[in-house]
């Protein structure tokens, strides 16, 4: 039997799902035209990134239980934007709208769009917002949409940097002309050391290899660590972007570089090492590896991720990057107020460096697996 609150609800899902008289929201459905829909529209648009996928709905569902609100915004009857977001309810944080959780990036995509037409979309939103019942919604980037829309509808928070190498000349040239020399040292000290570099995606060797490592470094850095289940969610679906660089040294492997290949760019996200093998350098091998086969093989870019300390911006320089203005942002489901409703999480905050000091010192390796993915499911990052 229907009460008030679901009359409610159904009328507001109506208006909703028609935003103006010529833009249309549908939700992303297990419909497979659907899911390719939005995967090609995602893998075509300049600012598409593995987190956009499909395939990272259900990684994110799956791992963390994360309720997902996936929009496609049809015109005319094509695609012309996509608005992935997924709620968080943390005790520290409350209750928040997030695209992407536990990604540098994430945001809506959009095709080129009048000004009014970029006024209906952010009211579809704060709709899906109010279907929701999140006060505050959380972009990660939001590269996706205009610089002028950016400015008009959201609020920037926690400024900092993005690195990003143009992948616009052959491997020889880029190692001899582009790379530090320190890296073509580190790179040649590797080879010599007779450390093998290879790429191999497959789920056991996340699970046997890659994870291990993973866990490793995530203490040695004082950062909470995923589950495995994240990284085998990777393998299962979104394999056919997915790219991982191994480097073995004496028949062990003592790194990994993890990365993805969307549209025309390359994004990596983690790198794990042994530290015990750092005087092999690995890492600048895996690194080269992953740069050079993407120039082989026709991308355009090289995505490194965020830039937030120093230690960050010094090993990514080594390398030819662009540094390039990047912040997150937030929507108030209410315009009219310009103090967002809610808290967000700052990872550069005295608080936050606080906690990866006693958190790479207190807890023992063992129970990082376990402790570090309840950490990341308050936190969304």
């Amino acid at each position: 039997m229907f009460i008030m609150k679901d009359i409610v609800e159904i009328n507001e899902m109506k208006k909703l799902m028609s935003i103006s008289k010529t833009i249309n929201l549908i939700p992303l459905s297990e419909e497979k035209d659907k899911i390719k829909l939005w995967d090609n529209f995602v893998v075509n648009h300049p600012e598409g990134r593995f987190c956009h996928l499909s395939g990272y709905k259900k990684v994110v569902e799956n791992s963390y239980n994360y309720t997902p609100y996936y929009y496609m915004l049809e015109k005319n009857g094509t695609i012309v934007g996509l608005i992935p977001f997924f709620v968080s309810k943390s005790i520290f944080l409350g209750k928040k709208m997030v695209s992407q959780p536990f990604s540098e990036y994430g945001g809506l995509l959009l095709d080129d769009m009048t000004s009014m037409e970029h006024e209906e979309v952010f009211s579809a939103v704060r709709a899906v917002m109010r279907q929701a019942k999140a006060g505050l919604a959380e972009i990660h980037g939001g590269f996706g949409i205009p610089e002028s829309e950016r400015n008009k509808h959201l609020m920037p928070i926690a400024p900092h940097f993005r690195a990003v190498i143009t992948l616009d000349m052959d491997a020889e040239t880029f190692f001899t002309k582009k790379i530090n020399r320190m890296v073509r040292k580190a790179v040649r000290k590797a080879e010599r050391n007779n450390v093998i570099c290879y790429e191999k995606s497959d789920p056991e060797m996340v699970s046997k290899y890659f994870y291990p490592l993973f866990l490793l470094s995530m203490k040695r850095l004082g950062v909470p660590a995923h589950p495995l289940s994240y990284y085998t969610g990777f393998c299962k679906h979104l394999k056919d972007n997915l790219k991982i660089f191994w480097a073995e040294y004496d028949n062990k492997i003592i790194a990994a570089l993890l990365g993805f290949t969307v549209g025309k760019g390359i994004h990596i996200i983690n790198i794990v090492s042994d530290s015990a093998y750092w005087d092999k350098r690995p890492n600048d091998l895996c690194h080269w590896r992953f740069i050079k086969w993407g120039i082989e093989n026709n991308y355009e870019f090289f995505d490194m991720g965020s830039v937030r300390y120093d230690g960050q911006e010094k090993f990514k320089k080594k390398w030819g990057i662009e540094l390039m203005d990047y912040n997150h942002y937030l929507i108030n489901i209410d315009p009219n107020k310009k103090m967002p409703s809610g808290s967000s999480f700052d990872s550069s905050s005295k608080t936050m460096r606080l906690f990866s000091t006693a958190w790479n010192k207190c807890i023992p390796l063992p129970l990082t697996r376990y402790i570090g993915p309840i950490v990341r499911k308050q936190l969304a990052r």
